[in-house]
């Protein structure tokens, strides 16, 4: 049997066009299987590589805060929470590969991500937790003042049928109990969580500041050559004592890095970082002359 030319033109055409239907990955779904790439680049101390696609892992948008239903504020407060990881992965990764600077602007777009997220969803997030503690609190209550009742009826091997209203009544209570205790712990996790990450990307980001302006004072400070970026560079990766004296090799890596981003010219810096990765053996230390 002949396929009519139409047909098979339709038959080609189907897949290509499926394709095209398909939903691109939200932000969440590219972060989560991009991070395992960065972590391995980082444990490999290919640190400027990890940064490059650290930034691809970035949002393009920020999230918007659902006050719906309890389930979007609750997915909300995460969405914000994990923008934020992303922006921490990126200052992570900039941090090592030496770029401070750019790494202090990524902890404040963290700082700003969670702070916002933490404004829109404070009010929801207290407002369920002072319900379910409420509703724990008044359960508990009402236990405590039929506390005698409540035993004798619990006690009991057969309930009359005119006690069975009263016994469902208890149950209700001691759910009410279990499910206040339970949510309002869900929710006050939720608040926490956004205290938490708003005070550690302040302190980060003050660290790195700190960090930046006593590099700084180290270059303007040194001798014999004062504000001199470069010679200072120079010294620095000249100085193989110094750079052994760094027990972590993860440490002198990023150092190295730092140093070829202030002086992104200096060969030295990027022999010097050949060396740390194995790419080249290490220079032969002069031998010593022999006094006759």
């Amino acid at each position: 049997m002949r396929m009519s030319t139409r047909l098979a033109l339709t038959l080609l055409l189907a897949p290509a066009v499926l394709q095209a239907q398909a939903p691109a990955p939200t932000f969440s779904q590219r972060f989560k299987a991009g991070k395992p790439e960065v972590d391995r680049l980082m444990a490999a101390f290919e640190f400027r590589e990890a940064f490059a696609l650290a930034q691809t892992l970035l949002p393009e948008t920020k999230p918007v805060y659902d006050k719906a239903t309890v389930n979007g504020v609750h997915t909300s407060c995460w969405n914000f929470i994990e923008v934020g990881k992303a922006y921490l992965l990126a200052y992570q990764a900039a941090e090592r590969a030496g770029q401070w600077e750019k790494g202090l602007v990524f902890l404040n777009k963290a700082l700003e991500t969670v702070k916002e997220g933490q404004a829109a969803g404070l009010p929801p997030l207290n407002e369920q937790v002072d319900y379910y503690t409420k509703k724990a609190k008044d359960a508990k209550a009402l236990l405590a003042v039929n506390a005698e009742a409540v035993q004798a009826l619990e006690a009991k091997a057969k309930v009359e049928d005119y006690e069975q209203g009263n016994l469902e009544l208890v149950k209700s209570w001691e759910k009410d109990v279990a499910d206040g205790e339970k949510w309002s712990k869900f929710f006050k996790y939720d608040v926490d969580m956004l205290a938490r990450d708003v005070a550690f990307y302040g302190d980060s980001a003050t660290a790195l500041d700190n960090q930046i302006k006593e590099q700084q004072k180290s270059i303007d400070t040194y001798e014999p050559h004062p504000g001199d970026k470069n010679r200072w560079v120079e010294a620095i990766a000249a100085s193989r004592t110094y750079l052994d004296s760094i027990p972590d090799k993860g440490d002198r890596i990023a150092l190295i890095c730092r140093l070829a981003v202030l002086d992104p010219d200096n060969k030295k810096v990027e022999h010097v970082m050949d060396i740390q990765m194995g790419r080249v053996a290490p220079d032969k230390k002069p031998a010593k002359k022999v006094k006759q």
